[in-house]
C-alpha cells in the first residue's frame, strides 16, 4: 500500500464516515468551499488541506475507486465513505501527523509551490554565478517566480556575486542540516552548474524508495524549511526572503475584501462595498482569520469571545457547535471556531 492511499484513508477515519469522495478529494486538493473551511477546523484535520494541491484530480479519484476495491474502504447508500476493519488494519501504524509531522497543508496552501520554484531558482543562480555560466535556461518556467527571483538577486547581490552565491550556499547547507528530512530528498531536485534536478521518479528511484513516499518526503522538507525560516529569519536572512507572505493564500476574491480592510474600510461597510453575499463575506474573514492574517477581535465583539470560550464543547458540525453557544449567530461561530482550530493545528 502506498503512502498515498494510507493518507487517505487516515483523512477519512479522522472525519469519521462523514463525507463523500469528492468532498474528499476537494481537501486533499485544498478547495476553498465554504463548508470544507468549516470542516477542517471541526474535525481538526488541517494538516490535510491542500496537501496533494499539485495532484490531479483523476489521480486521487483512481486511489479512492482502489481502495474500494480493495475493500479498505466501503461506499455507504448516502455516498459517504468509511473505513473497513481492513482500512483501519492498513493504518494501524500511520498518520499524517506521525509519519510526515512537518506536513501541514492549510499553513502551507499555495505558499509551498512558490517556494519549491523559488528555492530552485535561486539555487541555480547561485550555482551559476559561482561557477561563472551566464547563460542558461531557468529551470522555473514561471514568469512571475523569475521576477522575484531576479529582484531578489539584485537587492541581495549588492554588486558581489561570488560573496552572494557563498553565502546562499551555506545557508542552504546549514538549514538542509537542520531539517529531519535526509537533506538528499531536497538536493536531488535542485539544479546548479551542469547538475540538473531530478524528478519525483528519478529521486526516488535513487533513494530506493516509492515515489509517492519520496514525494511526501520533499513537501515534508519544504514544510521544515519554510517553517524555521518564517521563526528564525535572522538565522538565514537570504532564503528567508524566498518565503511566500501569509496573503499570498487568499483566494482572489478575499485578497480583495483584505486590501480594502487594510485600507481602513469598516467590517459592517464591507459587504455593500463589495456588493457579494454576506455568507461569501464571512468565508473572506475564515480565511483571514484561519491564516492569521487578522485577528479575531477585528471581527468579533470582546463579549461574544469571551461567551464563546467559557461555553465552547467539542463538536464536528456546526449545528452541534451551535447547541453550545446558542446566543452567537452561525456566522459569529465560524469565525471563533476557526480562531480556535489554530493555524499551527
Amino acid at each position: 500500500m502506498t503512502d498515498y492511499e494510507r493518507l487517505i484513508l487516515d483523512l477519512v477515519r479522522q472525519l469519521n464516515g462523514s463525507k463523500k469522495r469528492r468532498q474528499v478529494t476537494d481537501i486533499l486538493q485544498g478547495n476553498k468551499t465554504s463548508q470544507n473551511m468549516i470542516d477542517i477546523y471541526l474535525h481538526r484535520i488541517l494538516p490535510f488541506f491542500g496537501v496533494l494541491e499539485n495532484e490531479h484530480f483523476m489521480t486521487l479519484k483512481t486511489i479512492i475507486q482502489q481502495l474500494l476495491e480493495t475493500g479498505t474502504l466501503i461506499e455507504r447508500e448516502d455516498g459517504r465513505l468509511q473505513l473497513t476493519d481492513k482500512g483501519l488494519s492498513a493504518v494501524s501504524d500511520f498518520t499524517l501527523q506521525t509519519n510526515y509531522r512537518h506536513l501541514n497543508g492549510w499553513r502551507w496552501h499555495r505558499r509551498l509551490p512558490l517556494f519549491a520554484m523559488a528555492l530552485q531558482l535561486t539555487t541555480q543562480m547561485t550555482a551559476n554565478a559561482h561557477q561563472e555560466i551566464a547563460h542558461y535556461f531557468p529551470i522555473v518556467r514561471d514568469t512571475s517566480v523569475q521576477v522575484y527571483c531576479k529582484q531578489w538577486w539584485l537587492k541581495a547581490a549588492s554588486g558581489d556575486k561570488t560573496a552572494l552565491a557563498k553565502s546562499y550556499h551555506d545557508e542552504l547547507m546549514s538549514l538542509l542540516e537542520t531539517i529531519e528530512i535526509a537533506p538528499n530528498v531536497i538536493v536531488d531536485r535542485l539544479t546548479g552548474g551542469p547538475i540538473i534536478g531530478l524528478t519525483a521518479e528519478q529521486s526516488a528511484q535513487k533513494q530506493h524508495i516509492p515515489t509517492e513516499r519520496c514525494n511526501l518526503q520533499w513537501l515534508a522538507g519544504l514544510s521544515e524549511m519554510m517553517d524555521l525560516l518564517e521563526r528564525y529569519p535572522k538565522s538565514w536572512p537570504l532564503l528567508a526572503q524566498l518565503v511566500p507572505i501569509r496573503a499570498l493564500q487568499l483566494t482572489e476574491s478575499a485578497q480583495q475584501t483584505h486590501q480594502l480592510l487594510l485600507a481602513g474600510v469598516p467590517v459592517r461597510e464591507i459587504e455593500p462595498r463589495r456588493r457579494l453575499q454576506q455568507s461569501t463575506i464571512v468565508d473572506h474573514f475564515v480565511q483571514l482569520i484561519g491564516l492569521q492574517i487578522l485577528p479575531l477581535e477585528r471581527f468579533v465583539s470582546a463579549a461574544n469571545i469571551a461567551y464563546f470560550k467559557l461555553n465552547q464543547q467539542r463538536a464536528t458540525s456546526l449545528k452541534a457547535a451551535r447547541d453550545f453557544v446558542p446566543a452567537l449567530g452561525y456566522d459569529t461561530l465560524k469565525l471563533c471556531l476557526v480562531s480556535e482550530g489554530g493555524y499551527h493545528a
